[in-house]
C-alpha cells in the first residue's frame, strides 16, 4: 500500500504593495520635547507643552505631520557664535505649527533671559549693576528660524 498523505502547503498569502498609515498625536502636558537646531554648537529647545498633531505616512514613503505643539514651559539654550552659551526660559503660550513638511514646521517661540550686569562699559559713572532682559522670538521655519531679539533695561 502508497502513503497518499501530502504534505499540507499553506495559502499563498498576498501581502498589500502598500499602505497609507494616519495616525492622531496627543501629548500630556508633562510630556518633554526636543529640538536640536545645531548638534555641533549644542543649541536646543526642550519644551514641556501640549501636542495635537496628525502624522501620515504615504505608502510612497513620504511622511507629513499637521498641527500644534503649545507650549507651556521650558528653555532655549542657544550658542552665540562659540563665544557665550545662554539659556533662555520660554514664555507659555508659544508655538510650533506643521502644514504637512515635517522639516518646515513654522515657529512662534519666545523666550527670555534675564540677568544682571554692569553698564560700566557704556558709561564709566554707573558703579552698580542694573537688571537686564533679553527677550528673543524665533520665527520662522524650523530649518531657518530667523531670531528676533530686544532688550530690557
Amino acid at each position: 500500500m502508497q502513503d497518499t498523505l501530502q504534505k499540507d502547503t499553506a495559502p499563498e498569502i498576498v501581502l498589500p504593495s502598500g499602505i497609507d498609515v494616519r495616525v492622531g498625536l496627543r501629548s500630556a502636558p508633562q510630556a518633554r520635547f526636543r529640538l536640536l537646531f545645531d548638534e555641533r554648537t549644542g543649541d536646543e529647545l526642550t519644551a514641556q507643552g501640549t501636542a495635537n498633531l496628525s502624522l501620515t505616512i504615504l505608502r510612497d514613503g513620504t511622511f507629513t505631520l499637521s498641527g500644534s505643539y503649545e507650549i507651556q514651559s521650558g528653555d532655549y539654550k542657544v550658542s552665540f557664535q562659540g563665544l557665550a552659551s545662554k539659556r533662555f526660559i520660554l514664555e507659555p503660550g508659544s508655538v510650533i505649527t506643521w502644514d504637512g513638511d515635517l522639516y518646515e514646521g513654522q515657529l512662534r517661540v519666545s523666550a527670555t533671559y534675564r540677568t544682571f550686569t554692569s553698564l560700566r562699559m557704556i558709561d564709566t559713572s554707573f558703579t552698580s549693576t542694573v537688571p537686564v532682559e533679553v527677550r528673543l522670538l524665533l520665527q520662522g521655519s524650523l530649518r531657518m528660524p530667523s531670531p528676533v531679539s530686544y532688550t530690557h533695561l
